[in-house]
C-alpha cells in the first residue's frame, strides 16, 4: 500500500520482449518512460519486483552514450567499446563504419564537449548500433537528428531487426513508432495502460490524450459560468452544420463537376521515394 504522498514511478508493469520484436514505448512525460527502460539496462535498481533478460544489451538513454566530454569522439567510441565488451582488435575493424555512418569524420578526433547535440546523438547512435547487440534500447534520441540522419537510422534499425535483434525505441514521434515497431505498450502515470500492435498503440495513444483534454473542458465549464458551456455548445452546433453542407463524395459524379464542386478528391495515397517507411 502507498503511503500517503507516495509515488512509484514505475508500478506493477509486466511485459515480455521476444527475439525480433520491435517494441514503442508510448506515454506523456512524466509516464514512466525512461525510468523503465533505465532499469531494464540496469541503471537504476528495483524496489521490488525482477526483470530478467537474455543477451546483451546496448542502451542509448541520452545523447552521446554518456560520454566524456574532455575526450575524443574516437576515444569515447572505443571506451563505449570496451565497456560493451569488445576488444579494441574487434572494434578497429568496425571503427570507419561507425564514422561513416556518423557523418562527422572532420570532427572524430576533436573533443565531445565541441560537439552539437546532434553531433553528439549521431556519434552515440552510431556507436550503440554498430556494437550489435541483441537488445537495443532507444530513447528519444532519433528526436534531435536531422531528417536524413533520421532516415539513415531507420534504414538501419529495420535492418537490425530483420536480422534477429530486439529493440525498445521510446519516442514521441507518433508515427516513427508505427513506422518501426510491430508491438507497443502505453505507460501512465507508472502503469501499464496498453500492450499490442504498434499501430492499435498509437491509436490508443492519441484517443487517452483526447480524452484527458475533453476531461479537462468538461472539468472547466462545471466550474466556470455557465456563459461559457453555452459558448462551446454554439461552437459545436456551427461546426456540425458546417459539416452538413459538404458534398458527399458518394454522391458525386466525377464526370459532373460544377463551380460548387470543382474538385473531387477520390483517393489519396502518400508514398515514399524509396519505398521505405515514412518519416
Amino acid at each position: 500500500m502507498l503511503r500517503e504522498f507516495e509515488f512509484w514511478a514505475i508500478d506493477d508493469v509486466s511485459f515480455e520482449l521476444r527475439r525480433g520484436d520491435s517494441l514503442g514505448l508510448l506515454g506523456r512525460n512524466g509516464a514512466g518512460k525512461s525510468t523503465l527502460i533505465k532499469m531494464i539496462s540496469g541503471q537504476r535498481s528495483l524496489s521490488a519486483g525482477s526483470i530478467t533478460t537474455r543477451g546483451r544489451i546496448v542502451a542509448l538513454t541520452e545523447l552521446g552514450l554518456g560520454f566524456n566530454l574532455a575526450l575524443t569522439g574516437r576515444e569515447n567510441a572505443y571506451v563505449n567499446a570496451a565497456v560493451h565488451g569488445y576488444s579494441r582488435e574487434a572494434f578497429d575493424r568496425i571503427i570507419e563504419q561507425i564514422i561513416d555512418f556518423s557523418g562527422i569524420r572532420e570532427f572524430i578526433d576533436s573533443a565531445v564537449q565541441t560537439y552539437s547535440t546532434g553531433m553528439k546523438a549521431r556519434l552515440g547512435f552510431s556507436v550503440a548500433t554498430h556494437l550489435n547487440p541483441d537488445i537495443l534500447v532507444v530513447d528519444e534520441v532519433l528526436a534531435v537528428g536531422d531528417l536524413e540522419f533520421r532516415r539513415k537510422c531507420v534504414k538501419h534499425i529495420l535492418r537490425y531487426v530483420k536480422n534477429g535483434g530486439s529493440i525498445i525505441l521510446v519516442a514521441h514521434d507518433p508515427y516513427l513508432v508505427q513506422s518501426l515497431c510491430n508491438r507497443c505498450i502505453v505507460l501512465d502515470r507508472g502503469r501499464l495502460i496498453f500492450d499490442g500492435s504498434g499501430i492499435d498503440g498509437v491509436q490508443f495513444h492519441f484517443e487517452v490524450g483526447r480524452g484527458r483534454e475533453f476531461s479537462k473542458l468538461s472539468e472547466t465549464i462545471e466550474g466556470a459560468d455557465s456563459s461559457l458551456g453555452d459558448a462551446v455548445a454554439e461552437v459545436e452546433a456551427e461546426e456540425a452544420r458546417d459539416l452538413a453542407t459538404l458534398p458527399v463524395l458518394e454522391n458525386i459524379s466525377l464526370e459532373r463537376l460544377t463551380p460548387e464542386v470543382p474538385v473531387a478528391v477520390a483517393d489519396i495515397q502518400v508514398v515514399s521515394m524509396d519505398g521505405g517507411p515514412l518519416i
